[in-house]
């Protein structure tokens, strides 16, 4: 694949970054030069800006294709997390999204605030839409109303390097400690555990402690989020869960939480960490 190709990939993305309001004023020179310097482009020449824009997902692919064609190390991954990387760097630091999610929540209120933070989630392609397509819903009546069925097919399949490396690990020297903790915003990853290079959370006060809140990358209903505790601590249901879950009714009326039991033979949830999903 030539130079020209790949530039014009990146270009494409910086021009997508603009669109979705991802880069503001000079961020589009700092994350172009970021995209050519991960692919080891140093000078890429002006004429190469010329051609077709692509969208965002062929660009992606191109980029990929590009690293594995010139024996890029550090960019050989699965493509799930490739997409992560690349991604990061159009992303706002946390502290520009909690920033604009507090002036949202104070002028325009919780749902402009919410809306606004998935609709980012899907823009820095955390949540990812293109997959969300191969899930399959449908609808059934029952004698307790309406009820809706979901298979979920969007969550990608495990990389064979990943779980080899996985379990080499042990639980004290992994970082982050577990998929929920908040230091896997912007973590790039490693074998056994997801890239989170454009993942970014907000911080929330429940029942008096710091709790914080995203959008789950494969969206099982409509804003499926979570909701989870600053402190990595085990799943409890007691008198302070529904202490929680009313503090963030108040928080937000439009949307619930819930949890699932704090008993490892019911459901699939994370039980090494204090959350709960709601949406």
């Amino acid at each position: 694949m030539e130079t020209a190709v790949a530039v014009r990939a990146v270009d494409s993305l910086i021009e997508y970054g603009r669109r979705r309001r991802l880069l503001g004023e000079l961020d589009d020179i700092v994350a172009r030069n970021s995209l050519l310097g991960l692919l080891g482009i140093e000078e890429p020449d002006p004429t190469e800006r010329s051609g077709e824009s692509m969208d965002e997902m062929a660009s992606i692919e191109t980029l990929r294709l590009y690293a594995k064609e010139r024996g890029i190390a550090h960019l050989d991954l699965p493509a799930e997390k490739f997409v992560s990387r690349i991604m990061g760097f159009l992303t706002p630091r946390n502290s520009e999204v909690v920033r604009e999610f507090r002036r949202l929540m104070e002028q325009e209120g919780a749902a402009a605030a919410v809306a606004w933070f998935y609709r980012f989630s899907a823009d820095t392609m955390y949540v990812r839409m293109d997959l969300v397509s191969l899930d399959r819903k449908w609808t059934a009546m029952t004698e307790f109303g309406e009820m809706q069925i979901t298979i979920n097919r969007s969550k990608p399949e495990k990389d064979p390097r990943d779980i080899r490396a996985a379990g080499a690990q042990t639980g004290e020297d992994r970082y982050p400690k577990c998929l929920l903790c908040a230091e896997n915003a912007g973590y790039q990853g490693r074998p056994g555990h997801p890239e989170r290079s454009n993942h970014r959370i907000v911080p929330l006060e429940l029942s008096g402690e710091q709790w914080y809140m995203q959008f789950s990358p494969y969206v099982y209903y409509h804003h499926h989020c979570i909701v989870f505790s600053k402190e990595h601590r085990p799943m409890r249901i007691d008198r302070m869960t529904f202490v929680r879950i009313c503090d963030f009714l108040t928080l937000f009326p439009g949307m619930f939480i819930g949890s699932n039991a704090d008993l490892p033979i019911v459901g699939g949830s994370i039980l090494s960490h204090d959350h709960f999903q709601g949406g």
